[in-house]
């Protein structure tokens, strides 16, 4: 390590026995629970039957702290000689004793200049990115190249310590927050003793104005404080913080949770209360997976072969850590958690602190936040491109493009995430590319029996019944680097149109469940669809939505697709409306007299629609039919 270079190595993580605190100060959050503790008080976690909570805050010797939406439950302080009481009310189906937790950070040395006398360390096109951004680490700068992506239009919540929101990096999109730890909807810092959240918000999503550039520098963020600037947090505080980010104005009708939320933070357990804590944290990361939230979280920086909690959930993405090197972290003193799911860059990670002073830090917490923003992106892509995708969708696909650095499975999960590939040149698919792709089932469309081809679209006419086929392939084996079989794939399809997406009255299908769909062309399956145009139908352009929904042979998770089908669209034109501009007049008769005398018209592009009797020739009887459309639309 240079001289001048500070280096942090930053996951929090949580210790549920007593500890000395940070510098000899004295938590603020352990020493409010233990004042309440001396008062013979405990603060409880209620969870209720139903959606009628009974009226335990209500009563003169109960303080709610605070609403839990998403658990049907409070945060309360209560008389301890009371907590058995009140777990036998009805309605009440448990209380659980909170507990404050104490994360471990290592020491780290003052704070030094960078880059010989401060130079920023943006990417302003002039000043290269660091390795983290390229292909030795999440390859970001080809998706904003290729793709365009640069997080716009998503949110992540970030559970942590406080963030100095005001810096130039990461001022101007922070959506608000909330402060459990100063018990306030402010959960700003510029306190140099708690620098972890503002690096790790940096890293993700730093603006690139004065330091640092993150990996999806345009997203937006939201702040939960869940520890004081001596790392201790309260459990509850942590899950008020998850339920939070599902909705952070409380109201139900807005659109404003998170896309995303992330943990740079874990704990190891223990303690008396810990297994119904922690049976509460879980079921809420749940209903965030199952609400199409990704979570994330670092995976711990002991080398031991399991994760931290949260990252050991099920619903929980765990990211472990790289270095520049291509090797899992592992710097002798701390080193990457096992039972991972990916790994992301996590040594050598510019950030900023909430001081204002940028620094280099290692460890499992900055990689989380790389493979945050890199969902983000995965997420704006899909938005942008009409893909309607599930958190298990995301998962896989985050998964399913990682690249192996040759580790065992247990400390490299599926590999490192990688966004997208840089050129031909490059074998790495990333996560973007597959989505692009159409993986993990592409969905090409047929047409059976057009009518005719109007500037490259089928064109049917009102009465014409439409016949298509949908040929479904697995696409596992040409990109990515596992080869996968989709196993009970449900498959709908619906017409709608084109672009306004309102579906087509009637023209909705459902088939039966294709029981297994291998990798390879030859095991495509072809699913048929037949609508009749009704006769009253207006001109439109339409095209086919499909709806896809499966598992993985022997995987948990469940894959939701819905997109466009590709080359699916098409057009319905009045009949006689031949030159398909949604009237019929003498430019349709321009289009007769063109193919007048003509007998190969059995084909669809042959004679565009001038045989509007399909005999297979263009003669007086077209003309005649012509004339006839064209009358009955003269008012």
């Amino acid at each position: 390590m240079g001289p001048g270079r500070m280096r942090l190595t930053a996951i929090l993580v949580f210790c549920l026995v007593a500890c000395a605190s940070a510098g000899g100060q004295s938590s603020s959050v352990r020493s409010r629970i233990d004042r309440l503790r001396a008062a013979g008080r405990e603060r409880v976690i209620i969870l209720y039957e139903g959606d009628c909570a009974p009226d335990v805050s209500a009563q003169s010797d109960v303080r709610l702290i605070r609403k839990l939406r998403a658990m049907g439950g409070e945060v309360c302080e209560v008389p301890r000689n009371r907590i058995e009481q009140i777990r036998r009310r009805p309605g009440v189906r448990d209380v659980v004793i909170d507990e404050p937790v104490e994360l471990l950070p290592p020491g780290r040395p003052a704070a030094a200049t960078l880059f010989d006398g401060g130079s920023p360390l943006s990417y302003t096109g002039a000043i290269p990115l660091r390795w983290n951004h390229l292909q030795k680490g999440i390859n970001a700068k080809a998706a904003w190249d290729r793709y365009g992506l640069d997080g716009t239009g998503l949110k992540i919540a970030f559970i942590d310590s406080g963030v100095n929101y005001t810096l130039a990096d990461i001022d101007f999109n922070y959506l608000g927050g909330i402060d459990y730890v100063g018990d306030d909807n402010d959960p700003f810092t510029n306190n140099a003793l708690e620098y972890h959240g503002t690096m790790i918000v940096s890293a993700a999503v730093g603006e690139g104005q004065s330091r640092v550039t993150g990996i999806a520098p345009n997203a937006g963020y939201y702040v939960a404080r869940v520890t004081d600037e001596n790392f201790v947090a309260l459990v509850s505080d942590i899950v008020a913080a998850v339920d939070w980010a599902m909705d952070p104005d409380g109201d139900p009708q807005t659109d404003d949770g998170a896309d995303i939320i992330n943990m740079s933070l874990g704990t190891y357990g223990g303690g008396a209360n810990w297994t119904q804590l922690r049976k509460q944290w879980e079921a809420l990361c749940q209903q965030a997976y199952d609400r199409g939230i990704v979570v994330l979280a670092a995976s711990g920086n002991d080398g031991r072969s399991y994760s931290t909690y949260p990252a050991a959930f099920a619903s929980v993405i765990s990211v472990g850590a790289h270095d520049e090197n291509q090797r899992v972290w592992n710097n002798t003193v701390n080193a990457s958690n096992g039972g991972v799911d990916v790994v992301s860059p996590g040594a050598g990670i510019i950030g900023v602190q909430a001081n204002g002073v940028p620094a280099i830090g290692d460890g499992t917490s900055f990689a989380a936040p790389h493979a945050s923003a890199l969902v983000a992106m995965q997420k704006q892509y899909a938005r942008a491109n009409g893909l309607g995708v599930n958190t298990a969708y995301l998962w896989e696909t985050l998964t399913h493009s990682s690249v192996s650095l040759g580790y065992d499975p247990l400390w490299q999960g599926s590999g490192k995430t990688y966004a997208a590939s840089t050129g031909p040149a490059d074998a790495n698919d990333g996560a973007i590319d597959l989505m692009a792709a159409g993986w993990p089932i592409t969905c090409d469309s047929r047409f059976n029996n057009t009518a005719f081809i109007h500037q490259g679209l089928s064109v049917y006419r009102p009465g014409d019944t439409l016949a298509k086929d949908l040929i479904l392939t697995n696409i596992t084996d040409l990109m990515g680097n596992r080869l996968e079989t989709a196993q009970n794939l449900l498959v709908s399809a619906v017409l709608f149109n084109y672009p306004d997406g309102n579906d087509l009255p009637g023209a909705s299908f459902t088939w039966p469940a294709v029981a297994t769909l291998t990798p390879g062309y030859a095991n495509s399956a072809t699913l048929s669809l037949s609508w009749t145009i009704p006769g009253d139908a207006s001109a439109t352009t339409a095209a086919t939505r499909v709806h896809m929904q499966f598992k993985f042979l022997g995987g948990t998770r469940t894959l939701d697709i819905s997109c466009t089908a590709a080359e699916s669209r098409w057009r319905i034109a009045l009949r006689g409306d031949l030159n398909v501009d949604g009237r019929v007049d003498f430019r349709d008769l321009a289009v007769v007299v063109s193919h007048w005398g003509r007998n190969d018209c059995a084909s669809a592009n042959h004679c565009d629609g001038a045989d509007i009797d399909t005999n297979g020739s263009v003669n007086a009887a077209d003309l005649q039919a012509l004339a006839a459309y064209w009358l009955a639309g003269v008012d």
